[in-house]
């Protein structure tokens, strides 16, 4: 799985929502107090740290984006001292001066890696008027996404007219929710709620199926695209409208701190969706994040080469590095592999459920040459050719599951019924498919031949196919 962060200081993210100053006070605990059966911190260290909204501009801008962050402030010491924290950290502020107005504090007392005591200061309530807000989004060019950070403390409590103003402006919003009332989101491009807050709205979950279906008539009644349900340590699960659940396991790891975890998926997840990368890729990136700050104490502020490297990790699991999505950089690859008188394979399918057929078929197209190019079907075209009920498995997984076959170089999805189109572009030596079609039956015969080409029918195993798994699973006469 790849991901060029480098693109990211070309990318203008804006942040809304509350902010919040943490204080961590940490020590030594060798005694009781004699006043009381309480622990006596003897105080060695204390620092101050963004968080909450203000967190997430921070690791967007640790990231590498162009983070702007709008927010409420007052001339309080907190709010002063948060905005020098920001400005540290290379965020852009952009702050609404409201009289009264003091920053939240929490102040944590530690002591050998263990919360001891957490202090809260001015929790304040108020009621921020989304036209100031507005009137500072204007200020803004070229805005690639919007980010809401709601910890119901007042930043977003006319939130309906911002994502109004973004709808307008054709800019996404995505959105860590809180709160009994999820209406006010509507319109929003994503929401990520964790499982509690997911819940309140919905009720209590009994099962995957009973998420997925809450999920999905949530999505129908908020008018969104897509909610990711961060689980703790069950992962997360993707439901996005028109497309099948991802559920998505936690990455292995000592669970530390979750002290702004969910902030810092947050801030991935939308740096991954201004890069290019799709919801799936996203979460997935979104996830091994998650999987940094919970092993880190405190409010975590993204380290991008440690990311960096856990991606790396990830793509020699599953060899996602094989997957493509441009036409002229396989060109170009094939390319060079005839300029080295290498054969380039080509075959494609809809490869819906992976059986032993195609395990037998994959195998022997690859031993026609020094490298195997597949081309899958996406969902909509395999819609159009086997009915609505297909595929079983969506795009995403059914390159997963190819990726991961040594003798497959790379794959490539294409919307169009057949690949003609992309076989013109790749020159393949070798076009291969399976003895269930003529040679003048498959799709570009003519053109490979045309090329000083061969056209390779593979015969294939009896007994196995997609169709006839699936009517065997459903108990009906199998042809």
């Amino acid at each position: 799985m790849q991901l060029d962060l480098n693109l990211l200081s070309k990318k203008r993210i804006v942040i809304i929502g509350d902010p919040i100053l943490d204080k961590y006070i940490s020590g030594e605990t060798s005694r009781i107090s004699p006043e009381a059966p309480v622990p006596i911190l003897k105080v060695k260290d204390e620092k101050f740290v963004v968080g909450g909204a203000a967190n997430v501009a921070s690791n967007l801008s640790n990231l590498g984006t162009i983070s702007n962050f709008i927010f409420p402030s007052g001339k309080d010491e907190e709010s002063n001292k948060l905005i020098e924290l920001c400005n540290q950290n290379n965020v852009n502020c952009f702050p609404i001066n409201l009289k009264n107005y003091k920053t939240p504090l929490k102040v944590r007392n530690i002591s050998l890696g263990q919360q001891l005591l957490r202090i809260d200061y001015n929790d304040n309530k108020y009621k921020l008027n989304a036209d100031l807000v507005i009137e500072e989004l204007r200020k803004i060019k070229d805005i690639d996404l919007i980010v809401l950070s709601d910890y119901l403390k007042g930043t977003l409590f006319e939130v309906e007219k911002i994502i109004s103003f973004s709808k307008t402006n054709n800019i996404k919003v995505i959105i860590d929710p809180k709160g009994n009332d999820f209406s006010k989101y509507r319109g929003a491009y994503l929401i990520k709620p964790n499982l509690k807050e997911f819940e309140i709205i919905v009720g209590k979950i009994s099962n995957l199926k009973d998420l997925e279906n809450k999920a999905y008539n949530l999505i129908k009644k908020l008018n969104i695209q897509a909610i990711l349900i961060t689980k703790g340590d069950k992962g997360m699960s993707l439901l996005e409208m028109g497309e099948k659940p991802f559920h998505i396991e936690a990455e292995i790891s000592e669970v530390y701190d979750v002290t702004g975890a969910g902030d810092t998926v947050l801030s991935t997840l939308a740096a991954s969706l201004v890069l290019g990368k799709n919801l799936y890729e996203s979460s997935i990136i979104a996830n091994l994040s998650g999987s940094l700050a919970i092993k880190s104490l405190g409010t975590y502020l993204i380290n991008k080469n440690q990311l960096n490297d856990l991606l790396i990790q990830k793509t020699r699991k599953i060899n996602i590095s094989k997957i493509l999505y441009d036409d002229n950089s396989l060109v170009e690859i094939a390319k060079k592999y005839r300029l080295n008188n290498k054969k380039v394979v080509f075959t494609n399918g809809c490869f819906d459920i992976l059986h032993i057929g195609h395990l037998r078929y994959l195998k022997e197209a690859k031993s026609l040459g020094e490298i195997l190019i597949v081309g899958i079907n996406d969902d909509k075209s395999i819609k159009k050719i086997k009915g609505e009920d297909r595929p079983i498995n969506n795009l995403n997984i059914r390159m997963e599951m190819l990726a991961n076959l040594n003798y497959i170089d790379y794959i490539i999805p294409f919307s169009e019924d057949t690949p003609l189109e992309l076989i013109k572009k790749i020159f393949p030596d070798v076009l291969v498919k399976g003895s269930d079609y003529k040679e003048n039956q498959i799709v570009g015969a003519d053109f490979v031949k045309s090329n000083n080409g061969i056209v390779k029918v593979i015969p294939l195993s009896e007994g196995f196919s997609t169709t006839n798994l699936i009517k065997k699973i459903k108990g009906t006469k199998q042809s």
